[in-house]
């Protein structure tokens, strides 16, 4: 029975203790859950109200101006940049204050409204600064006949549209592409003068202001004074403008400014908003104001753009800008004009002269060769209707065949790869290489060696050189074996350690490299050997010279020398001098420096540069040369006169590299040259 009882009774008993005992635990698991996501509740709450009180109360002021920070209009205004002064402080580009007129667009101007101003003001004010091109009369037609443009879609093109198969670009495009010859010439004068008012009026800029006439006349700036309510948004501004003055020459290496109606590049257009530029802003195109970009422009002001109740702009002035640093030329103005004096006077004078009919070019440039300044640069040219003009850019982007001029660099490869010994006597034999005209010099010298064969221009002394460099076996009127491409490349590459055939480095934004023969047949080596193969620039010209006489120490040429506060006139910028490379056997090159110096005084090079007053080491060259002329026809009698060269000797103080293309013919074989380079150095040491 007491089994029984326990199995039916007390067992039934503690089964019900031991479910109540799990209810109670469980309702206490459930209340104490339902405390902490309470408290989870209230603190979440009491963290955002604190959020809240934060934003809403202590930080409500940051916030308004971070506010008034994002829906601000600011305007930047391009400050004047700096000034540039030759190596003495000669003005040669300076500024000048011009009066603009702008528009700040009221509030409450809508387009129809701008229209109507537009046709007035160029009623009223010379726009003539304001030019329409093609695409400027394809937007006007356009603007006042969209409906119309519209109408002359095909079906088809109607249909894509809708169909959504044409961006909105592509579909602008087409619409362009409807517009007639007809159409663009079917507006007055004045109308065009209208829509490129209302186009300034309504350009997309950084800020408010419009810049709608640039270079202003008083009378139209009191005039609009007198009518200001006729024009509202409209009113005068102080502006500046660049004043070149007198270069000789040199306004092109200087460069160019966009207008603010140019804005900026479209090419550079990235990289300069990025750098905190406006699409409007005025930036350097060209030249020095492109290379020193970053040092003539000043700082911008900045004005923040509010609006008066009445809806017209309060521009209020939050930065003041500065004028740029101004820039201090390696020129010498002074020997600048007289250089440009010097080569003009010689082209004019030659101009009746028949044996030099061809000679309308010359390119010149004086440099400091222990550091690469350029003291002077002048480029001169003829255009289609005779007038010469001047202009130095010309100097490192065009090129010419150097002739024997860079015979140095030749000789000094032979005997620093040990294959020429400099006083073993070269027989001047004429090179016959089968299939291939003889190959000589220009009259039989008997015999030179390193330093007569520069003296007296051996070309034969050259071709010995090429050879014994590529190992080839020679024989005469036989195939010339073991010349490759490899040898072309130890020539080039011997070359550019003189700055032949390479980039100089100069301080501009484009640089041309000169052409790069591509036909290695042997023969083409030997030309190589004598100049007769690339060409070269006026400026690699120079920087070859002067690393021969800056005993194979070459530097980069330069056109600025530092950069000043136009306040305190401290320096803030120094354009360093730049070793790029140095030749590694300097007992070599004395033997080049030598045969350049007997070459004024034995050799081809005698004359005026022989002289008493001070001493020069040179070397001229005749280059060949084959054009088409003016008439179509091609001439092949008018080789180039170069010359290069240095003084004192004993320690250069300046070089000269001179090229004047066709200034030759075979009844001509005075080297032009060398007066043009006699008269320089007289003048410098003269003067110095």
């Amino acid at each position: 029975m007491k089994g029984l009882f326990e199995k039916l009774g007390f067992k039934r008993a503690t089964n019900k203790m031991v479910k109540s005992t799990n209810n109670v635990q469980t309702n206490v698991t459930i209340q104490n859950r339902i405390v902490f996501f309470a408290s989870l509740i209230v603190i979440a709450m009491v963290i955002l109200l604190g959020r809240l009180f934060y934003l809403q109360v202590y930080s409500h002021d940051d916030y308004i101006e971070k506010l008034g920070n994002y829906t601000r209009r600011y305007q930047s205004i391009t400050t004047p940049r700096g000034e540039v002064v030759d190596r003495n402080g000669q003005s040669i580009v300076s500024n000048k204050i011009i009066k603009s007129i702008i528009y700040y667009p009221p509030n409450f101007h809508k387009n129809e409204d701008k229209w109507e101003i537009a046709k007035k003001f160029a009623k009223n004010f010379t726009t003539d600064e304001l030019v329409a091109n093609q695409s400027d009369l394809t937007d006007f037609y356009m603007f006042l006949n969209l409906e119309k443009v519209k109408e002359r879609l095909t079906e088809d093109e109607v249909s894509a549209n809708k169909s959504g198969l044409y961006s909105p670009s592509q579909f602008d495009s087409l619409l362009k592409s409807k517009v007639t010859d007809e159409d663009r010439a079917s507006f007055s004068d004045a109308e065009v003068s209208a829509y490129k008012v209302y186009q300034q009026m309504t350009k997309s800029t950084s800020g408010g202001m419009k810049i709608i006439l640039s270079d202003v006349k008083n009378d139209e700036i009191s005039y609009l004074a007198e009518h200001n309510l006729d024009y509202p948004g409209f009113e005068s501004f102080s502006n500046w403008d660049r004043e070149y003055l007198e270069s000789y020459g040199l306004r092109g290496v200087v460069g160019n400014v966009s207008t603010e109606a140019q804005g900026l590049s479209s090419e550079l257009i990235d990289y300069f908003l990025a750098n905190d530029y406006s699409r409007d802003e005025r930036m350097g195109l060209s030249g020095l104001e492109a290379s020193y970009e970053h040092i003539i422009s000043g700082d911008k002001t900045i004005q923040d753009v509010v609006y008066t109740s009445e809806g017209y702009a309060d521009p209020i002035e939050i930065q003041k800008g500065s004028k740029g640093n101004d820039l201090v030329m390696t020129v010498d103005l002074d020997l600048q004009k007289e250089v440009n004096k010097i080569v003009r006077e010689t082209i004019e004078a030659e101009k009746g002269n028949p044996y030099r009919k061809y000679f309308n070019t010359a390119y010149v440039l004086v440099s400091n060769p222990k550091n690469g300044d350029i003291l002077a640069s002048v480029a001169y040219k003829t255009d289609s209707e005779g007038n010469l003009y001047n202009n130095a850019v010309f100097n490192h982007l065009d090129a010419a065949i150097p002739g024997s001029t860079i015979k140095g660099a030749t000789v000094y490869l032979g005997l620093s790869e040990g294959k020429m010994d400099p006083f073993e006597q070269i027989m001047d034999t004429p090179v016959k290489i089968a299939g291939t005209p003889i190959k000589q010099s220009y009259q039989n010298l008997v015999s030179t060696n390193a330093i007569s064969a520069l003296a007296q221009s051996s070309n034969v002394y050259m071709f010995h050189v090429a050879m014994r460099i590529a190992e080839a076996n020679y024989a005469y009127d036989q195939p010339l074996y073991g010349v490759d491409e490899q040898d072309f490349i130890k020539m080039k590459n011997n070359y550019s350690r003189f700055g032949l055939g390479t980039a100089t480095g100069i301080d501009m934004p484009n640089e041309a490299p000169g052409y790069e023969g591509k036909n290695f047949v042997s023969g083409f080596l030997l030309d190589y050997a004598m100049g007769q193969f690339d060409t070269y620039t006026p400026m690699q010209l120079i920087t070859y010279i002067n690393t021969i006489a800056n005993d194979g120490v070459r530097v980069k040429p330069r056109y600025v020398k530092e950069a000043l506060d136009p306040i305190t006139g401290l320096t803030v910028y120094e354009n360093d001098v730049e070793v790029v490379s140095v030749l590694d056997d300097l007992a070599s090159l004395k033997y080049v420096q030598q045969g350049l110096r007997s070459c004024v005084t034995d050799g081809l090079c005698r004359g005026p540069l022989n002289n008493d007053r001070y001493t020069v080491a040179a070397k001229t060259g005749t280059a060949e040369s084959t054009f088409v002329n003016s008439d179509g026809q091609t001439i092949s009698n008018a080789p180039h006169s170069l010359l290069v060269g240095y003084a004192p000797f004993e320690n250069p103080e300046i070089s000269i590299a001179c090229v004047t293309p066709n200034s030759m013919n075979d009844k001509v074989s005075t080297n032009i040259c060398q007066p043009i380079t006699s008269k320089v150095f007289d003048y410098y040491f003269k003067n110095k």
